[in-house]
């Protein structure tokens, strides 16, 4: 809700009259449609977090030189990306 001014001249003494008035309807913005990720996409996603998680767990694993949070940041944009974008 939004204080806006009532119309007419103003009052003596500078006091103004206010009234709610609801907020617009936002439509000047489609809706984000967000749509399931394709199934590789989720096992794309799936296999980055299950390599940068089971050295955690104590799994040997092959080094790849890059740290696991960054591991675990990529796996989240895979999947985010899959989301936001149709057809991926």
């Amino acid at each position: 809700m939004w204080l806006r001014r009532s119309g007419g001249p103003d009052p003596p003494g500078g006091h103004h009259r206010t009234r709610l008035v609801p907020n617009p309807p936002f439509q000047e913005f489609p809706a984000m449609r967000l749509t399931p990720p394709s199934f590789l996409v989720f096992l794309i996603s799936l296999a980055i977090f299950v390599y940068a998680v089971l050295p955690l767990a104590g799994v040997a694993l092959p080094v790849l030189g890059i740290p696991t949070l960054y591991m675990l940041i990529a796996a989240y944009v895979v999947l985010a990306a899959g989301v936001l974008f149709k057809g991926i």
